[in-house]
């Protein structure tokens, strides 16, 4: 995967992240007038929210799995010694 790609995806999931920890609060912050939310449909249901964390556990482990891969340490590598060259 190329290193622009991959930087994508890793700010993607972490992205899903931030939503997942939104959506899993009993009150949302915002709300439509006459609209039941998703807080007032799903807060009390405990199926959601375990799929909720479910899908987040998934997505911050696929993070960290990302970030420790051998591409991750080759691209910084790459880019430490690029930095060395242009200020020595």
């Amino acid at each position: 995967m190329a290193t622009g790609a991959h930087a994508a995806q890793v700010r993607t999931y972490i992205d899903l992240v931030s939503l997942m920890a939104a959506l899993v609060q009993e009150k949302l912050a915002y709300h439509v007038a006459g609209v039941d939310s998703n807080d007032v449909l799903y807060a009390g249901d405990p199926s959601f929210q375990e799929e909720l964390i479910e899908l987040t556990h998934s997505l911050v482990k696929r993070v960290v799995s990302m970030l420790s891969s051998d591409h991750v340490h080759r691209y910084c590598h790459s880019r430490m010694r690029r930095r060395e060259r242009s200020v020595g």
